[in-house]
């Protein structure tokens, strides 16, 4: 059986949110999907020219097949299943309406450093308690309560600062299929599984 515990520091990406879904009782599933690193956007469109004809050539996202689990069988997961190319991917949207809220802050591609990154997160975050993963590139952010739809959208929103490269792509491809997400896996194009860098709580 496995016992879920407050996070602390170094504790990984799957544990954080089997907390997270813990503290939450209102929600009853979780949906996870395989996402493919190596055919990440910025990798298969390294040239603003080839993006742009990729937008322009696309007819419109590509379906997600997404593997639900229901509460208790999220909880007691002591790993995820493995596969043989990709990560497995947790979705921001639970319930009808409600999301975990997610940000992706690439440190490589948004002309900020780490420490700026931070600052920014303990601004736009301060309302609600949440957790910072480390990775590679950056960190992972998750709030720790959920947020209605339009409250989504508005966080969201609130990191327009960080518009340039992967973060800007995180939060537009979040808004075009309705949910975020974040790997909670690693592989060959995505190194190290994310784990605990700091608590953030919540500011009165």
């Amino acid at each position: 059986m496995v016992v879920i515990n407050k996070p602390v520091v170094g504790t990984p990406a799957l544990r954080v949110c089997q907390w997270i879904v813990k503290s939450n009782e209102q929600i009853p599933t979780v949906r996870l999907y395989v996402a493919n690193p190596a055919k990440d956007f910025g990798r298969v469109y390294p040239t603003k020219e080839e993006r742009i004809r990729h937008v322009l050539e696309t007819p419109g996202e590509e379906e997600r097949k997404y593997t639900v689990f229901t509460r208790d069988q999220f909880l007691s997961l002591e790993s995820l299943p493995s596969i043989p190319e990709g990560v497995w991917v947790i979705s921001s949207r639970t319930t009808a309406g409600r999301h975990i809220p997610m940000m992706d802050l690439d440190a490589h591609t948004t002309g900020y450093d780490r420490d700026t990154i931070n600052r920014i997160i303990d601004q736009k975050c301060k309302g609600m308690t949440g957790y910072v993963l480390t990775t590679a590139r950056g960190f992972h952010y998750y709030g720790g309560r959920l947020l209605n739809e339009r409250e989504w959208h508005r966080f969201l929103a609130s990191f327009g600062v960080l518009h340039y490269g992967a973060t800007g792509r995180y939060i537009s491809y979040g808004l075009l299929y309705g949910e975020t997400g974040l790997r909670l896996t690693s592989d060959k194009a995505k190194p190290g599984i994310p784990s605990l860098l700091r608590t953030i709580e919540k500011e009165d």
